[in-house]
């Protein structure tokens, strides 16, 4: 009994394979965490293990290695972006207004925790192929999502696969540059003006057709 009287029901124990889960999911949690403060080439097993609250045996126990990791890790961002980009974006809208919310969701992707931790293991493991090669592979994954929405978006609008396609390479090539600039080299950056320019830009653009 509490103190006001009522009754605390005993919490349920989790489960070993409940407890394998959690454990797993802290690790790669942890791990973008970890490559968000620091970057993929200055971390240390250790810094994600102290920061988790796991022994580096619990991990290996669990992933094998720091390589799969870096895979799990891959896999559950390209995952968890894609699911991102299926949030509706109403296809009635006039097109000038699902432009606007497509770069919206286009930068906010681009700009996130996990696709930064992404993009830090593709340029931290470019001299392993195996780990490479995968993560590269869940990256183009992300890419030909964002492609097959724009065109869905603008399929009932007079642009052409085309068209949209050179939009969507347009605005993905600005926001992944825009995105880069403000992490890496400079992180005062005026990113509104910047993501106003580009809707400017390709409202401008999309008028034409």
């Amino acid at each position: 009994m509490t103190k006001t009287g009522k009754s605390t029901a005993p919490q349920k124990r989790r489960s070993q394979e409940e407890r394998r889960q959690y454990t797993r999911q802290n690790l790669i949690n942890t791990t973008i965490s970890v490559i968000s403060e620091k970057g993929y080439a200055a971390m240390r097993t250790g810094d994600i293990t102290k920061k988790a609250q796991v022994t580096w045996g619990a991990a290996q126990h669990l992933f094998g290695s720091k390589a799969e990791l870096m895979i799990q890790v891959a896999s559950q961002v390209s995952d968890s972006l894609i699911r991102y980009l299926e949030t509706d974006i109403q296809i009635t809208l006039p097109a000038n207004e699902k432009l606007v919310q497509v770069i919206d969701q286009t930068w906010a992707l681009y700009s996130s925790e996990d696709y930064f931790a992404m993009t830090e293991i593709v340029r931290g493991t470019r001299k392993d192929p195996k780990i490479h090669g995968y993560i590269v592979d869940a990256q183009i994954k992300i890419t030909h999502k964002i492609e097959t929405l724009w065109v869905k978006l603008f399929a009932n609008n007079s642009i052409s696969e085309q068209q949209s396609l050179g939009l969507c390479h347009l605005v993905t090539l600005y926001l992944s540059g825009l995105a880069a600039r403000k992490m890496y080299t400079m992180p005062g950056t005026n990113t509104e003006q910047l993501l106003d320019e580009i809707k400017s830009l390709t409202l401008e653009q999309i008028s034409k057709y």
